[in-house]
């Protein structure tokens, strides 16, 4: 099988800046409690809008602190709770 351009990519010593654009979007709508959900967790810094100057290990305790408290309310479903917590466990490891 033969693919146009393929193997066409040099490889260069210097960094090139990207020409490629982006439009960021979001999907509004109702969730429901049935069928599979899938989800990807994008680990990266934000390409909008400007850096916080306040270091997240700062703000930590206190979003922490109203995570529980929005489980301990039920403002966050019971098959969300493990993955809110766990990501709140990795922001604290590093």
């Amino acid at each position: 099988m033969f693919y146009a351009g393929a193997g066409d990519n040099a490889m260069e010593d210097q960094e090139q800046p990207g020409a490629g654009k982006t439009t960021p979007t979001q999907v509004r709508g109702q969730r429901r409690n049935e069928g599979e959900e899938t989800f990807v967790e994008i680990k990266a810094p934000t390409a909008l809008g400007t850096r916080s100057s306040v270091p997240y290990l700062k703000v930590l305790p206190k979003y922490r602190t109203r995570m529980e408290s929005a489980i301990d309310k039920k403002e966050i479903p019971k098959e969300h709770e493990k993955r809110v917590r766990e990501y709140f466990e990795g922001l604290s490891r590093g």
